[in-house]
């Protein structure tokens, strides 16, 4: 039992260090984050792996977001609707979303194609995304995963101007601002 107290308080102060952000007096606004694995890729289209979902989550954004009582809020949509039979969803863009870098220096717009470019990536087999299969939800999305149809432009998803994005789906899936959450989902600047 002794050694697990000892355990006990080596955590919560090194706890307390990495909470600690003061440095040579300055504040600082650095956020800091210890991860449960070795993280082996930023590549957030490609992975399925949690640790890596994690980082993505603190890099880009998505269409839709979660507040902390898991209600669904406008993220980089800031409108969207279903059709009749929920077989198409449309998503209109805010017009101020930014790509930026790490130093958070602005340098493009977020733009509709740039979700196509996406879900071209992940359905690119050659790129072993490997959370492919969730988007074969989008018509045509598994034919052209697997090769059997070669134009991208068949898939269900299109840039019907510069912020607006529209999902065509294999059936009605009234659940789909569910799917777009997924790191599948988000746009690609590649």
């Amino acid at each position: 039992m002794r050694k697990y107290w000892w355990l006990f308080v080596c955590l919560v102060v090194l706890f307390c260090v990495a909470c600690n952000d003061e440095k040579s007096g300055e504040k600082g606004s650095e956020y800091r984050v210890v991860y449960s694995g070795e993280i082996k890729t930023l590549n957030y289209l490609k992975t399925s792996e949690t640790n890596e979902f994690a980082v993505a989550a603190n890099m880009v954004d998505g269409l839709i977001e979660y507040d902390k009582y898991g209600v669904v809020q406008p993220g980089l949509a800031k409108e969207w609707s279903a059709n009749e039979d929920a077989t198409v969803w449309t998503f209109k863009l805010r017009d101020d979303a930014k790509w930026v870098t790490h130093e958070g220096k602005e340098y493009a717009d977020v733009v509709a194609q740039d979700f196509v470019d996406g879900l071209q990536y992940v359905l690119d087999a050659k790129n072993e995304s490997s959370t492919a299969w969730i988007a074969t939800v989008v018509k045509n999305g598994e034919a052209f995963y697997n090769g059997e149809m070669t134009d991208f432009k068949q898939v269900g998803i299109k840039a019907l101007d510069e912020h607006t994005v529209e999902y065509t789906l294999e059936a009605s899936t009234p659940y789909f601002s569910f799917y777009v959450k997924l790191r599948l989902f988000l746009p690609s600047e590649w």
